[in-house]
């Protein structure tokens, strides 16, 4: 009984540890080839993705958390990328008044 959930738990860690990895390394991937969303300069860019992200997954005070593909309809969405462009899991947060984005979590 022991052996069997010191297993479980060891499996279930390895699978969260390997999610969360690649989950970070697109989050990493998609702040490195994107526009940045400070520079006044790309302000449309990041309009557009809002428009399409929408509905926001959450909000948090005045700000929206966004996911970069749109929030996914179904288990099968949430596998593939959106347009072939965006992963689902990447998210941004942007200010609902004056739609300016950023990648860091406002506090």
């Amino acid at each position: 009984w022991y052996r069997a959930s010191r297993k479980l738990a060891c499996h279930t860690q390895r699978l969260w540890r390997g999610f969360k990895g690649r989950s970070q390394y697109r989050q990493l991937f998609e702040m490195n080839s994107l526009p940045d969303p400070t520079d006044q300069r790309n302000f449309d860019f990041w309009e557009r993705c809002q428009y399409e992200a929408h509905p926001p997954k959450k909000e948090l005070g005045i700000y929206a958390e966004y996911n970069l593909g749109g929030t996914p309809r179904s288990w099968k969405e949430r596998s593939v990328k959106w347009g072939g462009v965006f992963f689902r899991d990447v998210t941004f947060y942007a200010n609902t008044f004056t739609k300016r984005a950023t990648w860091t979590k406002p506090r």
